[in-house]
C-alpha cells in the first residue's frame, strides 16, 4: 500500500492515540481489537482499546464516538466480535458498530455511495 501507514501496537493501542490520528487522511483503517455490542443499547456498543490511567478516555470507542469520526476512509476493516450485531431499525438496518463506521464523516447522518 502507499502512503504514510501508522500502527498502533500494547500500550500504544489507546482510543486517545486513535483519535488523533489524521482519519480524515486515511484511506484504508483495519482495527482489530476486541468489540462488545449491545442490541439493547446499540449507541453503548463499543471497541476496547487501552487506556492509560492519566487520560480522559475510557478505552471504549463507543458508537457515538465512531459517528463524529472525521472519515473519508475508502475501506474500514473490524476484526473484531460482535461488530455487526445490534438492533434492527427497520428499513435503515442494523443499529451497530459497523453502521456507525458508515455513518462517520458524513455530517447530515445519511451514508452516501461514491
Amino acid at each position: 500500500m502507499k502512503g504514510t501507514k501508522r500502527l498502533l501496537l500494547g500500550p500504544d493501542a489507546t482510543e486517545a492515540a486513535f483519535k488523533a490520528l489524521p482519519l480524515s487522511d486515511s484511506s484504508v483503517i483495519h482495527l482489530a481489537v476486541h468489540g462488545l455490542g449491545n442490541a439493547q443499547y446499540p449507541d453503548r456498543a463499543a471497541l476496547v482499546l487501552g487506556s492509560p490511567p492519566a487520560q480522559h478516555d475510557d478505552g471504549l470507542l463507543q458508537v457515538h464516538e465512531i459517528r463524529d469520526l472525521p472519515l473519508r476512509t475508502d475501506l474500514v476493516t473490524l476484526s473484531a466480535c460482535d461488530t455487526g450485531n445490534g438492533r434492527l431499525l427497520g428499513e435503515e438496518g442494523v443499529a451497530s458498530l459497523e453502521r456507525a463506521f458508515l455513518l462517520a464523516g458524513d455530517a447530515r447522518g445519511d451514508c452516501q455511495d461514491g
